[in-house]
């Protein structure tokens, strides 16, 4: 038989989610301002005080789940049937996606981060730590923002939910030796001092931008994660690859190659 209490605790839990959902709701639709009117935030406390307040409710269900029910049958011990820490994980999960859908994003911890977006965030930035992190929804799309350290250094990335990345900013060693070799060979002696990979909308596809300097003058270099250089933008102007053939025959004598 379940633990009266756990079932009592678990109900409370999902009708206190729904008023959540239903109420914060409400309120996006009323304000018609993504929630950001004082009413909702003043929701969002007076949710998160009652559901602070079933705290002690869990406490004690822990308390009980702790203990081990002898199955008389087999002589060995079985755990009772709900496990309190996956309710709290539960109860979490639910609150935040009812906060973001009423108030458009909710702020959370780095270990609260889907499994795919800690996992891209690590492949772009090993090592570095998790200074913010937010979970966004804008235009019927749920986005990971957060904002990483590396010394005194910071970087913000934008994360799908299945770990698509968006936008990524890095520190120019941590290009593809790939993408730093195109730079190089694109710009001579170029000294690079930002690089950002992002999804280009004209191109279809993910690219680095990356920004440096030769000289004190400042070039902006597009490549795509295959190495490919698909613009320079420096002093002399923008040239984009494959050229054109206009580019490529002008009264002036051509684009410059840089």
């Amino acid at each position: 038989m379940k633990n009266p209490m756990a079932v009592a605790m678990a109900v409370s839990a999902v009708a206190l989610v729904l008023s959540i959902v239903a109420l914060l709701s409400a309120l996006r639709e009323d304000t018609h301002d993504d929630g950001h009117d004082p009413r909702c935030k003043e929701a969002v406390a007076r949710l998160s005080g009652r559901l602070a307040s079933l705290e002690g409710g869990l406490a004690e269900l822990a308390s009980q789940q702790r203990a081990k029910v002898t199955d008389r049958a087999v002589g060995k011990t079985a755990a009772a049937s709900i496990d309190p820490e996956e309710l709290n994980r539960i109860i979490d999960l639910r609150t935040r996606q009812a906060i973001v859908q009423a108030t458009g994003k909710a702020r959370l911890g780095p270990d609260q981060l889907p499994e795919a977006v800690a996992l891209a965030a690590s492949n772009i930035l090993e090592g570095a730590r998790v200074v913010r992190a937010e979970e966004s929804f804008k235009r019927g799309r749920t986005e990971f923002r957060l904002k990483m350290s590396i010394g005194r250094q910071q970087y913000d990335l934008r994360i799908l939910p299945d770990g698509v990345i968006i936008e990524a900013e890095m520190p120019p060693g941590r290009a593809p030796q790939i993408v730093k070799d195109a730079v190089a060979a694109a710009v001579d002696g170029i000294n690079m001092n930002k690089v950002k990979l992002e999804f280009d909308k004209e191109e279809g596809q993910q690219v680095y931008d990356v920004e440096g300097k030769v000289a004190g003058e400042k070039y902006d270099i597009i490549v795509a994660t295959d190495g490919q250089v698909i613009e320079v933008d420096g002093p002399n102007g923008k040239v984009r690859f494959p050229q054109k053939p206009e580019d490529v025959a002008k009264p002036d004598g051509g684009a410059e190659i840089f």
